[in-house]
Parts: C-alpha cells; sequence; structure tokens
C-alpha cells in the first residue's frame, strides 16, 4: 500500500507541473523517471533488443521455406526492418519515455490515436509471448515423441511458462534483466555454433546442396509469396525495449540518445545476421531434407548433431528452451508498461499504476498475464476439443497459424503508425519545432515513411491472401483470420472504452 500512496503523491505532483508548464506533455514522462528504478543499462538495451526480434524457432521455420526464404529476409530486411529501426531510432530519441509508440503517437496525433495505438501494440504483446511459449513446447515435444502429444498438455505447459514469466517480472527488474543478458549471449553462441557446423560441413568434403546455387531456387514467385509476411514477422517489434526508456540508468538527455542509438545500430546488424546465417546454415547441411523434418523447430538441433554429435544438439535445445523462457519475460514485462503508462496518463483505472515492493507494476503484469493465459486456454484447451476439423494434433497447427497470422496484422497495424509519426513529428506541420532533434535528412525520413507505408500495407495484404499452411484453404483462412482480428480490435476497443469511462470517472470523483 505505501507503494501505491507513493505513486498517487508523484503522480498528482506530476500533473501539477505539466499543468502548469502547458506543454501539453503526458503525466507518465514525469513521474515514471521519480517513482521507477533506473536500472536498465546498455547492455540491458542491446540483450532485450535480441531477445525480443531474434527467436530461433523463427529463423529455423523460414529455412522449410526453401533458398527462396534467403531472398525474403534481405529484401524485409531492407524495406521494412531497416526502416523500422531508423523511424525508432529518430523518435526515440526525441521522445525517450516509456511507452515508446504509445507516447510518441501521442505527441503526433493526440490521445485518441495514442490510445488506440497503445492498443493496438498491447494486443500483439498478449500475443508475443503465447507464440514464445509455443515454440518452448515445441522444442520439449520434439526431445520426447511421447511428451506433451495432446493440446490441452502443451495448453498446460505453456500456462506454466507464462506464470513463470510474470513471477520474474513482479521481483527486482535486475533479476529479469540479468536472465536476459545470459540468454542472448547464449543465443548468440548458439547462432554461432550453427555456422561453425555449416562451415565445417562444406570443409570435410560434402558437396553444396543444389538449390543454393540453382539461381530458380532464390527467385520470388507468386507461389511463395507467404514466406514475405513470415520473414517480416521476425523483423516487427524494434520498439520494444524503449517501452522501458523512462527506466534508463542515465539521467542526461545526450547520454540517453547515445544508448537509444547505441542498442538499435548495434544490435540490428546482429539480428539481421541471425536470421540470415541460421537458414542459410540449416540448408548448406539438409538442404531439402528440411522438408522432412517431423518437428521443423528442431532443424537447427539436427545441424549440430551431424556434425559435433547429439551433445552439441542438447546444447542448442537448452539454450532454444532458455531463450524461449527469456523472451516470454521481456514482452511481459515490456508490454506490461503500456498498461502501466496508460493508467498513469488516466486512460485506464489507476490500479494499473500500483507498484509492489519491487517498485513493479504488478497488477499491470497481472493483467497481461491473464490476457495472455485466456488466448492458450481458447486456443489450445478449449477450440481443439470443440471444433471438430479433423484430428487435434492436427487442429492445433492450424490454429496456431491463423493466431500468428492475427499477431502479424495487428502488430503491422501498430507499426504503419512508427512512419505516420515520423511524417506528422518532423515532416508535417509541426516539422519546425522538432527540426534540432533530427538525426536524419528531411528526404531520408520522406524516403523511411513511404516505404514502411509501403511494406505494412503490402504485409498486411499478403497475410490475408496467402495461407501460411497447407492444411487450410484460402476460403477458409481469408475468413479465420479477418473475423479473428477483427473480433480482437471490437472486443479490445469496447473494452477499453469501459477501462477509460471507469478512469474518467476516478478523475472526476478525485476532482
Amino acid at each position: 500500500m505505501q507503494a501505491s500512496k507513493n505513486v498517487e503523491v508523484v503522480q498528482g505532483r506530476a500533473e501539477h507541473e505539466v499543468e502548469a508548464r502547458g506543454q501539453g506533455a503526458l503525466p507518465s514522462e514525469q513521474y515514471v523517471s521519480k517513482i521507477m528504478p533506473s536500472v536498465v543499462g546498455g547492455r540491458d538495451l542491446l540483450a532485450c533488443y535480441i531477445v525480443a526480434m531474434f527467436l530461433i524457432t523463427n529463423a529455423v521455420l523460414q529455412a522449410s521455406g526453401g533458398v527462396v526464404a534467403l531472398t525474403y529476409t534481405v529484401l524485409g530486411a531492407v524495406t521494412f526492418f531497416l526502416p523500422c529501426v531508423l523511424a525508432t531510432a529518430q523518435l526515440g530519441i526525441a521522445y525517450p519515455h516509456e511507452g515508446s509508440l504509445y507516447n510518441w503517437t501521442y505527441h503526433a496525433l493526440g490521445r485518441f490515436w495514442s490510445f488506440f495505438v497503445g492498443l493496438c501494440y498491447w494486443l500483439s504483446g498478449v500475443l508475443a509471448p503465447v507464440t514464445a511459449a509455443n515454440a518452448f513446447v515445441t522444442i520439449l515435444a520434439g526431445l520426447n515423441k511421447n511428451w506433451l502429444t495432446e493440446p490441452w498438455q502443451q495448453g498446460c505447459v505453456m500456462i506454466g511458462l507464462l506464470l513463470v514469466g510474470s513471477f520474474l517480472c513482479t521481483r527486482r527488474l535486475r533479476i529479469a534483466l540479468n536472465m536476459i543478458n545470459i540468454s542472448a549471449l547464449a543465443l548468440l553462441l548458439a547462432v554461432l555454433g550453427i555456422v561453425i557446423a555449416a562451415a565445417l560441413w562444406i570443409w570435410s568434403g560434402h558437396p553444396l546442396q543444389k538449390d543454393l546455387v540453382d539461381g530458380a531456387s532464390w527467385r520470388i514467385t507468386p507461389d511463395n509469396f507467404s514466406l514475405f509476411s513470415v520473414v517480416t514477422l521476425s523483423f516487427i517489434g524494434a520498439s520494444g525495449p524503449l517501452n522501458m526508456a523512462g527506466e534508463l540508468r542515465s539521467e542526461a538527455g545526450r547520454e540517453k540518445r547515445r544508448m537509444v542509438l547505441a542498442h538499435l545500430f548495434g544490435g540490428t546488424p546482429i539480428v539481421f545476421a541471425c536470421y540470415f546465417l541460421v537458414p542459410f546454415a540449416i540448408l548448406i547441411v539438409l538442404g531439402r531434407a528440411v522438408l522432412q523434418e517431423a518437428v521443423p523447430s528442431f532443424a537447427g538441433i539436427h545441424v549440430m548433431d551431424a556434425v559435433f554429435g547429439s551433445w552439441a544438439g542438447s546444447v542448442v535445445a537448452s539454450i532454444t528452451l532458455l531463450s524461449c523462457l527469456a523472451t516470454i519475460v521481456f514482452y511481459i514485462g515490456a508490454s506490461a508498461r503500456l498498461l502501466f503508462v496508460a493508467g498513469a496518463d488516466r486512460f485506464l483505472p489507476r490500479q494499473m499504476v500500483y507498484l509492489n515492493r519491487h517498485r513493479q507494476p504488478v497488477i499491470a503484469i497481472r493483467f497481461h498475464t491473464a490476457a495472455a493465459v485466456l488466448v492458450v486456454v481458447v486456443v489450445f484447451m478449449i477450440l481443439p476439443y470443440v471444433v471438430k476439423l479433423g484430428t487435434t494434433t492436427m487442429l492445433v497447427p492450424r490454429i496456431y497459424a491463423i493466431l500468428s497470422a492475427v499477431l502479424t496484422i495487428i502488430w503491422t497495424i501498430a507499426t504503419a503508425f512508427y512512419f505516420i509519426n515520423l511524417f506528422s513529428l518532423f515532416l508535417g506541420k509541426r516539422r519546425h519545432a522538432q527540426g534540432q532533434q533530427k538525426i536524419l535528412p528531411r528526404p531520408v525520413l520522406l524516403l523511411i515513411s513511404a516505404v514502411g507505408l509501403l511494406t505494412c500495407l503490402a504485409t498486411i495484404v499478403s497475410t490475408f491472401a496467402y495461407p501460411w499452411s497447407p492444411l487450410i484453404r484460402g476460403d477458409i483462412w481469408i475468413v479465420s483470420v479477418g473475423g479473428i482480428t477483427a473480433v480482437c480490435l471490437v472486443v479490445a476497443i469496447n473494452i477499453s472504452m469501459i477501462a477509460h469511462s471507469e478512469a474518467r470517472w476516478e478523475l472526476l470523483r478525485d476532482s
């Protein structure tokens, strides 16, 4: 209760200061730095960026698309990843505040769009830890074919992982950051091991796979358009670590800017290299055999088995499991910050601002975890036994593919506001107010905005038009993905309206 009282006192002072200055800043910009511990350093930002952006199971699954997946990786990096990073860098140094995209949209477009974009961003943060938990379960089940054979069993393990991640997020932030740092280092070592394994495979006299030297295998055709949105999903989320920008260790503005730029420009080449080299190494060793993998996520592990022996594969499997858990911890903690700042800014009830004795937004974390658990219960513990479309084991991959596509669309809608905000703040009528904070020339900012928006549109269209699973017919895919996306947005908007009304009532009552 003492933490809650402290928050209310600081919040009241912050709101008074903002009103007195008349600068239109959000209250959260003032009191987050006063009430939250400033423990996030440059190395922590870099580790969070790697863990958030690179999921090794995604890279392995890209290899199952064949050599053309490497073409899409380069295309996605140039047309989507790089514009997102540059936009994040520009917006991040201009407004290094808690909530990142939510805060930037407020300054660019106002309260309505800020809350809408924050809502989309938060929804993607609900689905992201579920995706990581599913990757954990897939690897775990692949270790023994008799483990987790039923969807409800998988769901129980996923719920357990989400609860563990939630618990870690409610402890001191340094504990979670240390885990993420260790996981990021281990993940990079695993990638290095897979690349070395491929190099030794060629060095030992094995011939290069035919697809790698066949120019036709690298070409983009209508048959493989679905890979574009799959690759784009891997590159979404550049602003995730900046959800904790208000908790950066340095108080100096110039030092904060340096940390923001350093983790983006240092981590981006690492993430791209991982997403390119891992599928490339798998295709060198396994080639078309990757299509016959019973558990596609195990392809990287089998590469290590083939070159170094089973012990090396076990090490990579353990690192993959650890990285999945670290991803869960990151997305629960970072996404809960959106609820926290929305409560501080009176978009949501003040309960979201409550901090425990470790100075963590415990109510926001629990609410976020509950939403993710609800998704798991519906997808893995109800639908497979209610919807009768084949066996339950065949239905789960279909539902998961649809869920991943919905995640991509919602997250892409939020990502489009990187570029809308960029144009509004630095290229529109308000550009003169932001002139001193530009890090890129005006033509570059204009190019980034145009390319980024077009790529977001292409991602949404390709996600709708091209099924991610051969088990799903095109018409069923469009109806399912479109319907679930619409339902998610409508339900979330209605819930947010109720919550916002409650927050306004609290404000009127207090005044």
